[in-house]
């Protein structure tokens, strides 16, 4: 009986590890795609590029398109 909870210590041991590795190697993975510049790769501030009106969301009665506010 011993024996099989050593198995099972190791089967929850190795699953822990490999939670780990998944863990790793999925941050490697998406900070190499958040870290590469292709040609043409730009860098803007958000406020440069679009004006945050509203923190909530709205009717599309108020959408608009003007940039004069």
């Amino acid at each position: 009986m011993n024996e099989v909870f050593e198995g099972i210590d190791r089967a929850i041991a190795n699953t822990e590890k490999n939670l780990t590795n998944s863990r790793e190697l999925f941050e490697s993975y998406l900070n190499a795609i958040f870290t590469q510049k292709g040609d043409g790769w730009v860098e803007k501030k958000l406020e440069d590029i679009c004006s945050i009106k509203h923190g909530f969301a709205f009717k599309g009665e108020f959408f608009t398109t003007d940039k004069s506010d």
